[in-house]
């Protein structure tokens, strides 16, 4: 920062038919400059901070951590899945149980695994 180097950012705006993108800062300390087809690792804070207010609401007995979110998320209400992870998609059956605050928050509520972590697919290797 002493020496006027600043951290790496491309932006890119559209409207319409106009685009426009520019790239400012250095790829690394010391580095080459940013340039707009620059590759970078893209990070978002958004869901760790959205699970600290989640679990602040467990916390304060307004959000069941194992109770089902179909009143707040409708759309996770009654839905179907696949009969087989490796089946065809129109072949489904309803869901054994509600989505929970607690799938959703360990990302398990997709999973075709009952148990999270522990479902491993073999690829033919033991």
């Amino acid at each position: 920062m002493a020496r006027g180097d600043a951290p790496g950012v491309v932006a890119a705006v559209a409207r319409g038919d106009d685009t426009y993108v520019t790239a400012a800062g250095v790829q690394t300390v010391g580095g080459p400059p940013m340039r707009p087809d620059t590759l970078f690792r893209i990070s978002s804070v958004t869901k760790p901070i959205t699970a600290a207010v989640v679990l602040g609401l467990v916390e304060d007995g307004l959000l069941d951590l194992n109770g089902a979110v179909d009143a707040l998320l409708p759309e996770l209400a009654s839905r179907r899945v696949l009969r087989r992870p490796d089946g065809p998609l129109d072949d489904t059956t309803e869901a054994e149980r509600p989505v929970t605050t607690r799938d959703l928050l360990t990302f398990t509520w997709a999973s075709a695994c009952r148990a999270p972590c522990s479902c491993r697919r073999s690829r033919g290797r033991s």
